[in-house]
């Protein structure tokens, strides 16, 4: 069973025997006496809704998901309202290019949706748009590898550029494909001009990088990016143990795409009960935040969102070098790491 067929029937997968045989790392608690106050009456409360941005702001989501829809070119009509149902009942967030948020705006809005608008080289912003969205994802680079911008100096101009279509409303996230990053002193002038968080893509095919190479960015970010905030890609939907470890490195928002081409797979569904289908996800999508909520329990947290790096250790040389996690057994980050 693949991970999108795992994820769409709402399995666990803390239940799975082996689940944990090829994980990259391990949640753990931070300290001796971490986690006196998680106990059983903290994991039957909800978690509140946090901003997806971190302080900067951002739409706040009670799971910090943004579901990436803007990928697609073509979709069945009825999967906009399953996708507005799954999220307003979940509270993750969805991704969407200016048409087709321009197109649905009012649906978003009646279901109350938190949405980013995805611009880039093949999404061009407009007001509208930017008005309509509850924060800016901007991509430097399109599917195909055509860059936004030819130069890193150009970026605080971009964002400049892009907010300002928002009348300043929606704070800014850069995403950024492997490769791509610009210089951290371009970044740094960036939030100069309102650039609230940064946002690691996994990357495709031959460009693809690993779980650990991912936590090793957003620890890049948290000692050298002036203070932004971090995001992390997944394009497989990622389960409660990959989401607790990718909140851990310090992201704030996990992006990822995987979810809607489950819901897609599934297509059949959308030729009868969209309800069905919408209600399918959020349950699949609710499995993967309480195995989340599970795993930090066992760490010490009562909410995902309070892990940190110090709960984080790398199960093998290679995640502990390209991540900067600690490595289990040394309990110490590798010297390249050590500033």
């Amino acid at each position: 069973m693949d991970q999108h067929e795992r994820f769409w029937r709402g399995r666990s997968a803390l239940a799975e025997g082996d689940a944990g045989a090829s994980r990259p790392f391990a949640i753990v608690a931070a300290a001796t006496g971490a986690g006196a106050s998680s106990g059983a009456a903290d994991a039957a409360v909800a978690p509140a809704p946090r901003p997806a941005l971190g302080p900067e702001g951002g739409p706040g989501l009670a799971v910090p998901l943004a579901l990436d829809a803007s990928r697609l070119a073509e979709a069945p009509p009825k999967l906009w309202p399953a996708l507005a149902r799954a999220a307003s009942a979940t509270g993750c967030a969805l991704v969407l290019s200016p048409d087709q948020l321009l197109a649905r705006a009012e649906l978003f809005r009646a279901a109350r949706v938190a949405t980013f608008l995805s611009v880039g080289p093949d999404s061009q912003a407009t007001p509208g748009a930017a008005r309509a969205a509850g924060g800016l994802l901007m991509r430097l680079a399109s599917r195909g590898g055509a860059p936004a911008v030819l130069d890193g100096g150009a970026l605080p101009g971009w964002v400049e550029a892009c907010r300002a279509l928002s009348g300043y409303q929606a704070p800014a996230a850069v995403s950024i494909p492997p490769g791509r990053r610009p210089p951290w002193r371009a970044i740094g002038e960036a939030r100069a001009a309102g650039l609230a968080a940064v946002a690691f893509e996994e990357g495709e095919g031959a460009a693809r990088e690993p779980i650990a190479a991912r936590v090793g960015r957003a620890a890049q970010a948290a000692s050298a990016g002036g203070g932004v905030a971090c995001l992390l890609g997944a394009d497989e939907p990622p389960d409660g143990a990959e989401l607790a470890t990718l909140l851990a490195a310090g992201a704030r928002t996990v992006v990822t795409p995987g979810p809607v081409e489950a819901a897609l797979r599934h297509g059949g569904a959308f030729e009868g009960d969209w309800k069905a289908l919408a209600d399918a996800l959020a349950h699949a999508v609710s499995t993967v935040w309480d195995d989340a909520r599970r795993v930090a329990r066992g760490a010490g947290c009562a909410d995902p969102r309070d892990l940190g790096r110090d709960n984080l250790r790398a199960l093998t040389y290679d995640a502990a070098a390209l991540s900067g996690a600690r490595l289990s057994g040394f309990d110490e980050r590798l010297p390249w790491w050590v500033h």
